[in-house]
């Protein structure tokens, strides 16, 4: 049977009015936080450090519930003849490309990026790797691509990266994807939401909904409204076709412990 990631397993509103009436929302509203120099708030040698420690990837999950939850956005491209290109934005180990690559036609052409070049070292170190559809490429986000593209991409994926940087970074994030991308292509958005599992086992705030993990990477949990917020600065490019909190129950299988976990879905268009 079919594990249901993309499915809404509880209501969104019931859990946050839970957890503002709770003890929770001492932790979410406390103003007991670190200060970030501006020069240090992207800190990326500590993904480098993360990406040598954990070069096997065996802890990324397969994404195979991407072509459900986008069905409408792939199904165009599986069935066309055209060739096109899908990048994805932070593709560390390869746990997206690795989940479609195989139930894409051969026409359909992968470009992985990711800021760490030792994360896309890993990623061309897997069996399944095919330098004929996937090409790989370092790209931080934050600033403009600086590498010239066979096709302009038709999709662009991106899955839990955006949590990963500094939120003043966010508005530049978008508009250097909504740069590559021509009239009518998408963007597909998927990260961590506010009231998340793993938020409320952050031990260090840096700023609102923004922690620093144990490893010294950085996490932020995303509302619909500060993304929604972001969008409307670059309404003039990109328009938002979907938004929703995605909730799942799931259990660790060592402490039986149920977490709620919640994501931010969303699909932009350009314009």
């Amino acid at each position: 049977m079919e594990r249901r990631y993309f499915s809404n397993d509880f209501d969104f509103e019931e859990y946050k009015n839970e957890i503002e009436s709770s003890d929770l929302n001492q932790f979410w509203c406390s103003n007991d936080v670190e200060t970030i120099k501006a020069e240090n708030v992207n800190e990326s040698h500590y993904w480098d450090v993360f990406y040598q420690k954990h070069k096997s990837g065996k802890f990324y999950k397969s994404r195979n519930y991407l072509l459900h939850e986008f069905k409408n956005y792939f199904s165009p491209l599986i069935s066309s003849s055209e060739t096109c290109t899908i990048l994805e934005c932070g593709a560390g180990h390869g746990a997206t490309v690795y989940s479609l690559i195989d139930k894409l036609p051969l026409n359909i052409f992968f470009v992985a990026t990711d800021y760490s070049e030792d994360a896309l070292v890993s990623l061309k170190d897997n069996n399944a790797f095919d330098c004929s559809r996937i090409q790989t490429s370092t790209w931080d986000i934050t600033r403009p691509l600086d590498i010239k593209l066979p096709y302009l991409p038709r999709i662009i994926i991106c899955m839990f990266t955006m949590s990963a940087i500094h939120p003043m970074f966010h508005y530049d994030c978008l508009k250097n994807m909504a740069n590559i991308l021509k009239s009518g292509s998408v963007i597909l958005f998927r990260d961590y939401g506010i009231f998340d599992f793993t938020m409320f086992k952050q031990k260090s705030k840096v700023c609102q909904n923004l922690y620093r993990r144990g490893d010294n990477t950085l996490s932020f949990y995303f509302t619909t409204e500060y993304f929604e917020s972001i969008i409307e600065k670059l309404k003039d490019e990109l328009q938002i076709v979907e938004i929703s909190y995605c909730t799942i129950l799931s259990t660790n299988r060592k402490t039986k412990e149920t977490m709620k976990r919640i994501y931010l879905h969303s699909v932009i268009k350009k314009k």
